[in-house]
């Protein structure tokens, strides 16, 4: 069900419609930025100080979510910014995905009932240690305390990655092998959890290939779907992988301000009615298209783009669209004819 993100900052206030997800894309990476620091610290501390209010303007910081103003005790959040940020996950350490997973079975029953067992043995060990010492028994005796959950898990847990059968260090696992394992005890804290769960996933294009990121974007949603309780939000600053059709409402535009974008009929028809001549590319390629080029749009500090000809056209009907005023040059180097030759001979249509 969409609900609304309302945040201000810097003396704006945006009202952006949300699922499942977010996806910011778009040349103002600055806006990005400030907007991933201040979910990064509310997450962290759950407010923030005079000096920083008094840094976002009159307005302030707030962030709402269908009409409630966020709240620590309410929501949490992940932040993936690099690969270590998803191996942490399967650490035994406080507040990750493993610890919070385990800490689940604190109270289960049979692992109650197996401890129990287990310290009923412990007296036999103690029984005999106070035998074999030989010491004054009147006066010094031996005694083992009882084991408890906590004990166990805190003491003798050792995670370990398998690889082809054979235990590796963290620093050699693959990034893909981990995914379907993340989503696991992702899905299991989301679902043994009250609150609202957000992951945020700063640059991706940096840590996943395409493929992988976008079967991890659409695991999320999944989980996202059938708990009800997880949101997603993703900022792009470089290349951004492949999103189909379904994903468009979700895609948040960074250019003066943030623009979120309408569904795949009202963009088709946009682009079309400023498009210099008949469109005869389906809406599928004009968003991939998009894709390609929504980075540079508003983005002041780049000199040289490298684009197809189709996609410059999509991007200039776009800057049109949005009054994009930004200035930039596109390095068009000429070939030889040789070099022209040697391309064609590749498969290469000039």
């Amino acid at each position: 069900m969409t609900r609304s993100l309302i945040f201000s900052y810097s003396g704006q206030t945006y009202e952006l419609d949300i699922d499942n997800a977010l996806i910011f894309v778009g040349g103002d990476h600055v806006a990005k930025r400030e907007f991933h620091k201040i979910l990064k610290r509310f997450a962290a501390y759950g407010t923030y100080s005079p000096s920083e209010v008094s840094l976002f303007g009159e307005v302030g910081i707030e962030i709402e979510y269908d009409n409630k103003k966020l709240t620590k005790n309410e929501n949490d959040f992940i932040f993936i910014d690099n690969l270590h940020d998803i191996l942490h996950q399967f650490e035994y350490k406080r507040n990750s995905l493993l610890f919070n997973a385990i800490s689940d079975y604190k109270d289960d029953y049979e692992i109650n009932n197996i401890i129990y067992k287990v310290n009923d043995l412990l007296i036999h060990v103690e029984n005999k240690l106070n035998q074999n010492m030989r010491l004054d028994n009147n006066r010094i005796s031996l005694t083992l305390k009882d084991l408890t959950f906590d004990d166990i898990v805190k003491n003798l847990i050792d995670v370990n990655h398998i690889y082809n059968e054979i235990e590796v260090p963290s620093y050699f696992v693959k990034l893909e092998d981990t995914i379907d394992s993340f989503l696991a005890l992702l899905k299991q804290r989301v679902e043994n959890s009250s609150k609202m769960h957000w992951i945020v996933l700063n640059s991706p294009e940096s840590i996943f290939r395409s493929e992988a990121f976008y079967y991890f974007y659409k695991k999320l949603e999944n989980v996202a779907q059938e708990t009800g309780r997880l949101k997603i939000i993703v900022l792009h600053y470089r290349a951004v992988p492949y999103y189909d059709l379904t994903d468009i409402e979700s895609i948040v535009l960074a250019f003066n301000g943030f623009q979120q974008l309408p569904d795949i009929d009202s963009f088709y028809q946009s682009i079309e009615r400023n498009y210099p001549c008949k469109l005869v590319e389906s809406k599928v390629d004009v968003l991939n298209s998009f894709f390609r080029v929504c980075n540079f749009i508003g983005d002041y500090n780049r000199t040289y783009y490298y684009l197809m000809h189709k996609d410059m056209v999509l991007l200039y009907v776009l800057r049109d669209i949005l009054n994009d005023d930004s200035n930039f040059e596109v390095e068009n180097r000429k070939i030889t004819t040789l070099e022209e030759n040697y391309l064609k001979s590749k498969g290469f249509r000039m």
